[in-house]
């Protein structure tokens, strides 16, 4: 949501500032929430965070300036050293503890307590990140529906939304130790339903931690809060301890840390009782405690129930928010209608490998095919078509039919309008001008493969992925190779921006924005890995991908910064928690930036506001195909698709 520089002082001190970016600072809540974070580190002070230096919240844009803490995060250093050593958890233990004890001091909550917000620092950790930090006085309790935190660090009140206060932060505290000593957390899962179980249910074994931390940690995952050690009792608890342990940023403590954990899995250490007289040492099972445990495990099973009841309301009983209005289409264009009509229809695929919309938005291409299988007394058989359609009306301007070995598997448009056409056989691959038939390349499939194609706009340049995984990019007057970009993996999926100045292309697991004239490349890395759409904003400024992970990713197109995160999902309780994620096959911008309009499994394309990441609506496909293209139409008055079978399908937007 903004930018952070490295910056000094006019006395040459280093600090840190961060800028809110100019589309969120006219964001009233973001405003407020950006306030609360200052507002949040002052109260704290400085010893147990970064030191707010200055911040000015009603510039324009709003910057605060923080001091330079010259630290990786404990997320960084477990990712790069593997799990702490025994003397390492412990002054982590006491210093977080001790920086929490700070926050509470203030009357704040953190709620996202986490290896990425521990800076691990030479005097000790810091705890940074107050942006989602709530003032005791103001009320802890949730906005309904509103889950606010990172699910496997969170405690059981704050996923099921309840009251929540200090002692949430103590659980999530145990759940960073456990993190920090073995590597992984504990309550992590494959699913956010399966995480929430885990961290409602008794809490996980621990015997991989050192002894004399052991105890600490089951008592801060303790399901009553009230039952919760206290911050202030785990300082306690360490105090007469070793105290020339290493300090938790030193390099003593991290360069021992797997030796150390070698030397603790062989070594038995004998746990002494956590908080002195104020709790019991490892207790011996009484009939009271008996008592006790049967009636949490009769609350676990009627919470269960009731969750379990609700998740199946939810899952079936409201898949879609109601107040999202859904349009049907007001025109379905069955490309293949009277095709093969002799055929059963259980013996024939449908296809729409590919569409393009031309720069005036008048003409849509299509690349489809029929494929007919092969029976007792019929020979396998393929028809491939490259067609023109008017964009307002449906109708068919140009048919060109391949026949069975020039394969049509690619259309574009040359930023003249001209509509080209990809064929591609075993001897050749060749590219055909679709309105006059004439032959514009051709390339010896043995030396040349390609793929995919995109035209360069404001020019007769186009660009093709071939074989080598290499793209290439070529003169269509002449037909000669201007350029080639290569890396050392494959890349595909081209795509320019809309001034030919940048292109985008896939690599691995994420994207490559290369500046054509000049060869800088920006590298946009993607967590949940590369694949997936791609799409610039009319303005050049934004770039969209969706990678597998229920999200449209916002980036700016220029820097290759994360803007946002969209969660395009269907809202429901069972989509969010159980079901598959549902795959993103298209996405586009509208004409005018504001809205993003997604294509995926289900073949309905939904459109969100580009401001605030809302659904604004559904517009209802046919026949649950996935849809292969998604354009809007002249000023974005229209939204046309194309699915995975036979049919083009058009909207008339509200």
């Amino acid at each position: 949501m903004g930018q952070v520089y490295l910056a000094r002082t006019p006395g040459d001190r280093p600090i840190v500032v961060k800028v809110v970016r100019s589309e969120f600072a006219h964001d009233e809540e973001f405003r407020r929430r950006f306030a609360q974070e200052v507002e949040a580190a002052q109260r704290v002070g400085g010893f147990h965070t970064a030191q707010v230096v200055d911040a000015d919240i009603e510039a324009d844009p709003p910057w605060v300036a923080t001091a330079h803490i010259p630290a990786p995060s404990l997320e960084q250093v477990l990712q790069d050293q593997g799990p702490l050593g025994s003397s390492a958890l412990e002054s982590l233990f006491s210093g977080l503890a001790e920086g929490l004890e700070a926050i509470h001091a203030c009357g704040l909550v953190h709620r996202d307590l986490k290896p990425g917000n521990v800076l691990m620092a030479e005097d000790g950790p810091r705890i940074i990140d107050f942006g989602i930090a709530r003032a005791l006085d103001a009320g802890s309790a949730t906005v309904t529906g509103q889950v606010i935190g990172t699910l496997a660090y969170m405690s059981p009140e704050q996923v099921q939304e309840h009251s929540v206060g200090p002692a949430s932060d103590v659980f999530s505290l145990g759940t960073v130790m456990a993190t920090a000593a073995t590597g992984s957390n504990p309550f992590d899962a494959a699913t956010m339903a399966a995480t929430v179980l885990r961290i409602i249910s008794p809490a996980p074994s621990v015997e991989t931690l050192p002894a004399r931390l052991r105890p600490l940690v089951e008592a801060c995952w303790q399901n009553d809060p009230k039952l919760r050690p206290t911050p202030h009792e785990i300082v306690t608890s360490f105090e007469g301890e070793n105290t020339a342990r290493p300090l938790v940023g030193s390099e003593t403590a991290f360069s021992s840390a797997r030796s150390e954990r070698q030397e603790m899995d062989t070594t038995e250490v004998q746990a002494s009782p956590p908080f002195g007289k104020t709790k019991v040492a490892p207790p011996k099972v009484t009939a009271g405690a008996r008592h006790g445990r049967s009636l949490r495990l009769f609350l676990l099973v009627a919470a269960s129930a009731v969750l379990i009841a609700s998740s199946i309301h939810w899952a079936f009983l409201s898949e879609d928010d109601d107040s999202v209005p859904e349009f049907t289409p007001d025109t379905v264009i069955d490309l293949h209608e009277g095709l093969r009509e002799d055929v059963d229809e259980d013996r024939v695929h449908h296809d729409i490998s590919a569409a393009d919309l031309s720069p005036d938005a008048d003409l849509l291409a299509t690349a489809d095919s029929v494929h007919v299988r092969r029976g007792i007394t019929r020979e396998e058989a393929h028809d491939y078509y490259a067609r023109l359609l008017d964009s307002e009306t449906g109708e068919e301007v140009v048919v060109r039919q391949g026949g069975e070995d020039p394969a049509f598997i690619d259309v574009t448009f040359t930023s003249e309008g001209d509509p080209i056409g990809l064929q591609r056989t075993p001897e050749v691959h060749r590219l055909w001008d679709i309105s006059t038939g004439e032959a514009l390349l051709t390339l010896d499939s043995q030396e040349e493969s390609i793929g995919t194609l995109d035209s360069r706009p404001e020019s007769t340049d186009f660009l093709t992925d071939g074989s080598d995984g290499d793209l290439h990019l070529w003169d269509g007057s002449s037909g000669e190779r201007i350029d080639t970009f290569s890396t050392e993996g494959r890349l595909n999926s081209p795509l320019f921006s809309p001034d030919g100045s940048t292109l985008a292309t896939g690599s691995g697991t994420g994207v490559l924005l290369w500046d054509v004239d000049t060869g800088a490349i920006t590298t946009i890395d993607l967590e949940e890995g590369g694949g997936g759409p791609m799409a610039f904003s009319a303005d050049g400024e934004l770039f969209a991908t969706a990678p597998r992970d229920d999200h449209v990713h916002l980036w700016d197109a220029v820097s290759g910064e994360l803007e946002t995160r969209i969660p395009t999902y269907t809202d429901s309780f069972y989509t969010r928690n159980f079901g598959d994620p549902e795959a993103i096959r298209s996405l586009t911008f509208s004409p005018d930036g504001s809205l993003l309009a997604t294509g995926q499994d289900d073949s309905n394309v939904r459109l969100w506001d580009i401001s605030n990441g809302t659904h604004t609506s559904t517009l209802v496909g046919r026949d649950e195909r996935s849809l292969t293209s998604v354009f809007f139409g002249v000023g974005g008055e229209t939204l046309i698709s194309s699915d995975s079978a036979r049919s083009v399908q058009m909207w008339t937007l509200p």
